[in-house]
């Protein structure tokens, strides 16, 4: 009796994904059905049509809304041609093999990370080379070696050294370069002593971005973090570090045209004359790369090194689902940036994306309409809501009113793809529903809300 009691009682539950939240209404006959597809990042959960891939386009919505619970490759073909950094529950840094999929925590909860590929052109970001010891001013005398590729410049401060204490892994599994510093200015003006990571060639117009970590432990003088073009020297980005822990991203410094050939990325202090910078400074995960944004962290070792793009593509089911003649979808991201950047794109055409300024959210290819207008990428925390039959198009961005068009989705839905297509949507994902029909406007509307 006892097993004939828990059967009835297992029987009476729902699944998590048939909770009437989850549920849109039908555009045109009101009929209000569950989706046919959910990929919830956020939550580590996954469900598709139980119906076979072949028979989705032709199967009605009532049947593909029957689910089973899958896993992500249930859903998603992931390949990535690298290892790639992200961030894990505990806020450390960790390493996920090629063709490994990131579920970042970079904003203190589980989200899929997204990225196109990129060089960090710090030759030994893991601190590779270095030697313990003191480098002085002079050059003579010298017994510490700094990592491949960084190097002291005194500015001109005619005496001093620095200290280069040790390297330690710390509790975040980063590699943290300690340096002291000691160093007089007895000139007659103002002098900027610096420690480089990296001096690279540039080119007029290249948007240059340049990332680190920096633990101020103490230091006399104001320390600033800086990308800057060489001969004739000029700041292309800069921030001021506080003491304590720093985290500095320099986005999209633009490489100017006045005859300047280097990109060096580096910190150092103003020092006027007569003056000594005394600090201690720890320095781990050092980046500099060509791209409008700082991307995951990408460790070197003597040498360059490039991430590879993520790749996510959608798997048979949800791929026949996207093709269906009616079609509802719901995505909700944050951080999301990239011009042209497709959420969920074809190989040459956009389904929904952002537009080439990333001042608009788009649905459709060549004949798009604006979802979301005088957005700013990388965008808040959003949700987005389209939807399109053989009558049209819709969507709501945020919770905006509905935009319509008669004219129906032009896309090429032979493949498809999750945070790119033409265009790369760079960022974090928390969900992705797909509905075997296209949603009302006012269930748009309702369903195009942040994660929460």
């Amino acid at each position: 009796m006892l097993g004939t009691g828990l059967d009835i009682m297992l029987a009476g539950q729902k699944a998590w994904w048939q909770a009437p939240a989850r549920a849109a209404t039908e555009e045109g006959t009101g009929i209000s059905r569950l989706p046919a597809s959910i990929a919830s990042f956020r939550l580590g959960r996954y469900a598709v049509t139980n119906r076979e891939a072949a028979s989705i386009a032709a199967a009605s919505a009532d049947a593909l809304t029957q689910m089973q619970a899958v896993g992500f490759s249930g859903l998603f073909s992931f390949t990535r041609a690298s290892n790639a950094s992200f961030i894990d529950a505990g806020g450390n840094l960790q390493i996920a093999a090629s063709d490994v999929p990131r579920f970042d925590h970079t904003n203190g909860k589980r989200q899929l990370l997204l990225e196109g590929a990129s060089a960090n052109a710090v030759l030994a970001s893991e601190m590779t080379g270095f030697t313990a010891g003191r480098r002085y001013h002079d050059g003579i005398g010298n017994v510490g070696v700094l990592p491949t590729g960084m190097s002291v410049n005194f500015g001109g401060a005619n005496t001093g050294y620095v200290d280069l204490i040790s390297v330690i892994t710390d509790s975040r599994g980063r590699k943290r370069l300690r340096l002291e510093f000691n160093i007089a200015n007895a000139t007659g003006s103002t002098q900027f002593p610096r420690f480089r990571f990296a001096e690279v060639a540039g080119v007029a117009g290249e948007l240059w971005s340049a990332s680190v970590f920096v633990a101020v432990i103490s230091s006399s003088h104001t320390v600033s973090m800086l990308t800057e073009a060489q001969t004739p020297t000029g700041s292309m980005q800069s921030a001021n570090l506080v003491t304590g822990d720093n985290t500095i991203m320099l986005n999209g410094g633009v490489f100017p045209s006045g005859g300047q050939t280097m990109v060096r990325s580096q910190f150092g202090v103003s020092l006027p004359t007569g003056q000594t910078w005394t600090a201690v400074i720890d320095v781990a995960c050092p980046q500099l790369e060509k791209s409008p944004r700082c991307t995951s962290y990408i460790p070197t070792t003597g040498t360059a090194a490039t991430r590879a793009a993520d790749n996510c593509q959608f798997g048979p089911k949800a791929l026949a689902l996207i093709g269906r003649t009616a079609v509802g979808i719901v995505l909700k991201g944050e951080a999301i940036w990239g011009p042209s950047g497709n959420f969920v794109g074809c190989a040459s055409s956009r389904i929904v994306g952002l537009n080439t300024a990333q001042t608009q959210i788009s649905l459709g290819n060549a004949s798009a309409i604006q979802v979301g207008s005088a957005v700013t990428a990388p965008l808040p925390a959003f949700g987005t809501a389209v939807g399109w039959d053989g009558a049209g198009k819709a969507g709501s961005y945020n919770g905006a009113a509905i935009a319509t068009s008669a004219t129906p989705h032009d896309a090429t839905f032979t493949s498809a793809f999750l945070g790119r297509g033409s265009g790369f949507a760079n960022g974090w994902y928390d969900e992705f529903v797909l509905y075997p029909f296209r949603p009302s406007g006012a269930s748009l509307v309702a369903k195009a809300v942040a994660f929460v």
